[in-house]
């Protein structure tokens, strides 16, 4: 059976298919709870699951069956998104400095959150000095001339500093 056949079918109240929607969305729910390292993988998979019900009880037609896909896609990522904000305010993270905004993400913003969040646990190590100078290079996308001028050091000083930082995260990363 189609995903938007039993999207209607869901719609005119057979909550008994949505069974069959979960095993037909489980990959990717199980992909998105995989990444979901704030919370226990079991917990973010009821979370998704419970968003997802409720989003395809309320969802428009859709016409076609990649819409369908795409849409519980993007309901999937922008619950992501709600969680990550709800887990950063309630002070869990201590490398989080600053919430989220206040919006739904999109595709490219959910691997600029993670990415930021692991470089701004990466950062933990260095002295605040050095943290500030490479937040201002990474986070804040200030050229290295700029960055230099402004913490009174040399710009081969920094330049220094980001190779440092570099090898650091590619350890982290490999």
């Amino acid at each position: 059976m189609l995903l938007i056949e039993m999207i209607r079918m869901l719609r005119t109240g057979n909550s008994k298919v949505m069974e069959e929607i979960y095993k037909k969305m489980y990959p990717l729910l199980a992909a998105e709870a995989s990444k979901t390292h704030f919370m226990e993988y079991d917990d973010a998979m009821q979370e998704y699951c419970f968003a997802l019900f409720l989003a395809l009880r309320q969802v428009r037609e859709l016409a076609t069956e990649a819409q369908a896909l795409a849409y519980c896609k993007t309901v999937v990522r922008h619950h992501f998104c709600k969680l990550y904000r709800s887990y950063v305010r309630k002070g869990k993270a201590e490398y989080a400095e600053e919430e989220l905004p206040e919006r739904i993400c999109h595709d490219g913003e959910i691997e600029r959150i993670l990415l930021e969040t692991a470089l701004r646990r990466e950062l933990q190590g260095f002295t605040e000095k050095k943290r500030n100078i490479l937040e201002e290079l990474y986070l804040s996308g200030e050229t290295e001339t700029a960055v230099a001028q402004k913490y009174a050091v040399s710009r081969q000083y920094v330049n220094r500093l980001k190779r440092e930082f570099r090898v650091q995260a590619e350890q982290y990363l490999c």
